[in-house]
């Protein structure tokens, strides 16, 4: 499928050799394997009872998949779709990135029951249909049912799917868990990520224009923001000796099968390929270009820029104790306050709308309260309190890490220019830029360590056009920012997400009046001190989840300068190259690959 990118990889190959640098060799294995196996993400969501897992088994054509595994200890199960015709296997994998092989049996009792340091089940099928070949499928356990570690699983790896399958049962519909659900949905997935709504179960005579599949549509349609595709899955009556039913819809897989072949993710996954192939000659570039300059530069010239190596990375680790640290430090002594403050704001605006109410309706109010006014009052309240608050104060950081880093890059790379003999070949006179491309193409190396690609066994998930390295005017540009700018805006939509989920605390405290007798007089006082329970128990629910991200951030912030430091620290070998001749080699073949590679 990706053939031209492919051959600009295999055209590297004598260039990697000849760097003899492991990182860079495994950087270009993870590469071939995300260019060969190009798989796309579905995602299936849902709670326990939608049917999530019979859907998947009607694809498979077979009940392999658990229907009835305990909500609260369900594990996420990888299936993915093979255009092979070989033997069906099965893996079990951990936390540590280990991967043990397993039989069906085990699956099934894993997936019903799974080891605690399980990260994961996958299943590898044969699926007739080739143009599903490379679709991986994730079953997930139901949102009410969903512990920590499930939760963080879902918020590493929702950003970065293709499809998202959002499945209800036709006879429950749209219940309470399903609003925080899809809310929590809605403030993880990009704008681009399609939501297709499966209604399952339904009567044999369903149509469109039924008013159950309507209300279900609307529901989620509101709640999303954006207009799914709709697909309702009729009862399947049950064959001789089968305890479940495998539904049928073609048409639902026909139209993933089209989604994950269309032309235009097609094209984004190529030029995106096409630039990390770029990224990966520049990195092999660097390395040759500082060998030879090594190589050629008297002994004291080399030892000065190992000085000047060691130096500039020093001041740049610095950065962690002076700027990272402080300023994390005081954003989380900040937190409490700024979610009190949210506290007192959410319960002053629905006490207003609760007062302004003049049906005199309780039950009415009370829905009304449960489906709108709560979940829209507090995503907008954390937005304007505590997001922005948290974007504010780490943009500000940021931008005064990127000046700081950039300064020290610019004049790392003058210093060494300025060190190296004059006399050297045109082409490397200029080493000191070459040598910081590295810094710029790092995001190559991230990419790849966070979302692993095929060959990442304990990896998220990773759409790779989604992550489609942006190049800058100049090597030294957005050095730092740009490592940590998509970043911030994961974690700003992870504190929205952990607001919606702190939702469902406040829908059970007021949901608790619904079965107590209210006198007409009082139900307003009494909701109003149901909503302020809730609202409390959102805070301390929130504060917890927040305090969480944000230290995640502090680490990716800190790993990031870290890694900036030490790419300064190994630009030149720490022993001088003795082959000046050969190093000169390389110099040309590198050359003569690089106008390979971009005229191509």
């Amino acid at each position: 499928m990706f053939e031209k990118v492919l051959a600009k990889l295999e055209a590297l190959e004598p260039l990697i050799k000849a760097t003899g640098d492991e990182n860079i060799k495994a950087l270009s294995s993870f590469l071939y394997e995300r260019i060969t196996h190009p798989d796309s993400y579905l995602v299936f969501l849902g709670e326990t009872s939608s049917g999530k897992s019979s859907v998947i088994n009607g694809l498979l054509n077979e009940n392999i998949l658990p229907v009835k595994a305990s909500p609260s200890t369900a594990a996420i199960t990888e299936v993915e779709i093979s255009a092979e015709k070989k033997d069906d296997s099965f893996l079990a994998i951990y936390k540590n990135a280990t991967a043990k092989r397993i039989s069906k049996e085990q699956l099934i009792l894993y997936a019903e029951n799974p080891e605690k340091d399980l990260s994961r089940l996958r299943l590898t099928k044969y699926v007739s249909s080739a143009s599903l070949s490379g679709l991986r499928i994730f079953d997930t356990p139901g949102y009410g049912s969903i512990v920590e570690e499930h939760e963080e699983v879902l918020k590493d790896f929702l950003p970065n799917s293709d499809l998202v399958a959002y499945v209800v049962n036709y006879r429950i519909g749209i219940q309470d868990e399903d609003y925080v659900f899809l809310g929590f949905l809605k403030e993880l997935i990009r704008s681009d990520v399609e939501v297709i709504l499966v209604i399952n179960r339904c009567p044999t005579d369903t149509n469109a224009e039924d008013r159950r599949i309507i209300e279900i549509y609307n529901y989620a349609h509101d709640i999303l923001g954006q207009v799914p595709r709709l697909f309702f899955i009729k009862d399947t009556p049950l064959s001789e000796g089968e305890n479940y039913a495998l539904p049928k819809c073609p048409e639902l897989w026909s139209y993933i099968s089209q989604t994950i072949s269309s032309a235009d993710r097609i094209e984004k996954l190529e030029n995106a390929f096409d630039e990390y192939v770029i990224d990966l000659y520049e990195r092999c570039d660097s390395i040759i270009q500082a060998r030879y300059a090594s190589a050629v530069m008297s002994e004291e010239e080399f030892n000065a820029i190992l000085e000047v190596e060691k130096s500039t990375a020093k001041r740049i680790r610095s950065a962690v104790d002076s700027m990272i640290n402080p300023t994390f430090d005081k954003l989380i002594a900040d937190l409490p306050g700024k979610i009190e403050s949210s506290k007192i704001e959410i319960v002053n605006r629905l006490n207003s709308d609760i007062d302004s109410e003049k049906t005199g309706q309780m039950e009415e109010m009370i829905a009304y309260t449960n489906a709108h006014l709560l979940p829209y009052t507090i995503s907008n309240v954390c937005g304007e309190t505590i997001t922005d608050y948290v974007d504010v104060v780490l943009t500000d950081l940021n931008n005064r890490l990127d000046d700081y880093i950039q300064k020290e890059v610019v004049n790392f790379s003058n210093e060494i220019n300025v060190r190296i003999n004059s006399n050297l070949d045109a082409a490397v006179q200029n080493v000191g830029a070459k040598v910081i491309q590295k810094l710029g193409t790092g995001a190559l190396g991230e990419y790849f360590i966070q979302f692993g690609g095929a060959g990442g066994a304990n990896a998220g998930i990773a759409n790779a056009a989604s992550h489609l390295l942006k190049k800058v005017g100049d090597i030294f540009g957005k050095t730092f920012s740009r490592e940590t700018h998509n970043a911030l805006k994961h974690v700003l939509k992870r504190i929205g997400a952990t607001s919606m989920k702190a939702v469902g605390a406040v829908v059970a405290a007021v949901l608790e009046l619904a079965f107590v007798a209210i006198e007409y007089s009082t139900w307003k006082r009494k909701l109003k001190k149901s909503v302020a329970k809730g609202v409390d128990k959102w805070g301390e629910e929130t504060k917890e989840g927040i305090v969480k991200d944000v230290n995640k951030l502090r680490d990716m912030n800190i790993e990031t300068v870290l890694m900036i430091a030490d790419e300064i620290e190994s630009s030149f070998d720490e022993e001088k190259p003795h082959n000046a001749e050969q190093c000169l080699k390389d110099v040309k073949l590198s050359e003569m690959i690089g106008r390979t590679i971009r005229n191509n």
